[in-house]
């Protein structure tokens, strides 16, 4: 019965706390929004990026590189070099968003 009445309070718990989320609309009110292939809003204040994702499961290049920093020659770090090019797609799984490398490398 303690086992029973313990769960029920953690789930109620869990939809209270669930209701206490702000909406995107609260969260993004007070930053400023850039328009790109992916549009993201930025919080210089906390530091703090959020990426408004509507194209899931659509392929896309990333391309990474090193913008600044002392770099490593040893290992192939050097600033300003391209660190290579990748098909990406994003893809909701649950309340989560997943970026998925789909293996193209095979014969």
């Amino acid at each position: 019965m303690k086992a029973f009445s313990l769960l029920i309070a953690l789930t109620l718990g869990g939809i209270q706390a669930q209701a206490q989320l702000p909406t995107i609309s609260d969260k993004t009110s007070s930053i400023t929004l850039t328009e790109g292939y992916f549009d993201y809003y930025f919080d210089n204040d906390q530091t703090q990026l959020l990426l408004k994702v509507d194209k899931l499961n659509e392929q896309f290049l990333y391309v990474n590189y090193l913008a600044a920093g002392v770099g490593s020659n040893d290992i192939g770090l050097d600033r300003s070099q391209q660190g290579g090019e990748r098909i990406v797609f994003f893809e909701k799984r649950g309340p989560k968003l997943f970026l998925i490398q789909p293996n193209l490398s095979y014969i």
